[in-house]
């Protein structure tokens, strides 16, 4: 099964279900699916930094698929994962699990966060 396609079964695994979500979802998952991976990220980080639970999965999604830049995607997928399954969302905790990773107690609330060490992807997206 190509990378691609992986991609997109998790991507639309972990937005199943999410009817209640802000628009950046469906945004930033149509322009993943187009492969503008930069509006995708721009997008998801938008909603991630507001404490969006389902937008930081799709971020790991992108990480996990090799989509978005980084040394350790895999690293980084985990660490989206662990920060989105700590909000209570499910489709993180499976990636974790698949992953083989432990599952994190749902301990954060919904809350406006600020998230560090995004600051070198949009860079390497090509972000202006």
């Amino acid at each position: 099964m190509s990378r691609w396609l992986c991609s997109a079964i998790i991507i639309a695994v972990l937005l199943l279900g999410c009817a209640s979500t802000p628009p950046q979802v469906e945004a930033g998952r149509a322009a993943y699916h187009r492969g503008d991976y930069r509006t995708a990220w721009n997008e998801w980080q938008t909603c991630a930094n507001q404490g969006e639970p389902v937008c930081m999965a799709a971020i790991g999604a992108g990480f996990e698929a090799g989509r978005f830049p980084a040394t350790n995607q895999l690293q980084e997928a985990i660490r989206w994962y662990t920060l989105s399954a700590r909000y209570g969302f499910g489709g993180a905790k499976h990636r974790l699990a698949v992953l083989g990773q432990p599952i994190p107690p749902a301990d954060l609330a919904p809350a406006p966060i600020a998230l560090r060490g995004l600051e070198g992807v949009g860079e390497a997206l090509g972000q202006a």
